[in-house]
């Protein structure tokens, strides 16, 4: 289920997903590289979630920029920067997962899924070419942390599936 906070409100399900479409309005771009990871990053699990949740840190600030909840009804320009903020989800996902990924979603919003500071590192658990990074969060949120899937092919790994924890319950976040 999406869960989102605004001005003090936890908001659920449809709400939420609405709120995270509509975002992107106010131009400029996230400053997420592009191309090809280095090689250092690329090779080491615990190395690659980390410059995940730096990337996407970046690129939620960037996105929370562009928009305003003012109304339903987007003007061109607001939708060229939602435009440029799914755009650029795309890209840095597929800095991280194999060729021709899709995610399933593109959500932004405050606070950021994942932060440094706010989503530390707790567990690597490597077997072969296979790997679960789990983390936790800081930051006092009911989402207490993620699991990050992984599998490695020619030299380097990549994300296959990130999976956000609240309680007793998963959810797909990738």
């Amino acid at each position: 289920m999406t869960r989102r906070q605004l001005s003090g409100r936890v908001l659920l399900g449809p709400v939420a997903i609405f709120l995270e479409w509509l975002g992107a309005r106010r131009g400029g771009g996230s400053g997420i590289t592009t191309g090809a990871l280095p090689d250092r990053v690329a090779k080491d699990p615990a190395a690659l979630v980390e410059r995940f949740i730096e990337e996407y840190s970046r690129w939620n600030a960037a996105a929370m920029q562009r928009h305003s909840f003012s109304s339903i009804h987007l003007t061109p320009e607001e939708k060229a920067n939602l435009d440029l903020s799914v755009k650029e989800h795309h890209d840095l996902v597929a800095r991280y997962c194999r060729p021709g990924f899709s995610p399933r979603q593109c959500s932004w919003g405050v606070p950021s899924l994942h932060a440094p500071g706010s989503e530390v590192i707790a567990a690597v658990e490597q077997q072969g070419d296979s790997c679960l990074v789990r983390t936790r969060t800081t930051d006092g949120r009911p989402l207490r942390g993620f699991e990050y899937r992984m599998s490695r092919a020619d030299g380097r790994w990549f994300l296959e599936s990130i999976r956000g924890m609240v309680g007793d319950n998963s959810y797909e976040n990738l």
